[in-house]
């Protein structure tokens, strides 16, 4: 690879693996995950994962980088969908009791 496709592939990288940083720091912060669809958290873990896949398979670190830290912070986001949703469905259910 040139250096201009080494610096424009790590470039991408970087921006691709802090694309979910914003929503995972908003969701901690307020502790609910419920804006976050379902269908956007399986989209990004499929792409994450066929995406770090294919990297691996035609040896392009870039692209296998990014996509595995996308997985990661993506299974972060479905962490906290599923704790938080949870939680709240819990305290709800529990006042209605009260």
């Amino acid at each position: 690879m040139s250096l201009t496709e080494n610096i424009i592939g790590y470039s991408t990288t970087f921006f691709v693996s802090i694309i979910n940083v914003p929503q995972i720091i908003y969701t901690y912060r307020i502790k609910s995950a419920k804006e976050i669809s379902w269908g956007s958290i399986f989209n990004n873990i499929m792409v994450g994962s066929l995406g770090t896949t294919y990297g691996i398979l035609i040896d392009k670190p870039p692209l296998y980088i990014a996509n595995s830290i996308s997985f990661l912070m993506t299974s972060i986001l479905l962490y906290m969908k599923c704790k938080y949703n949870h939680k709240k469905k819990n305290k709800s259910n529990y006042l209605k009791y009260i």
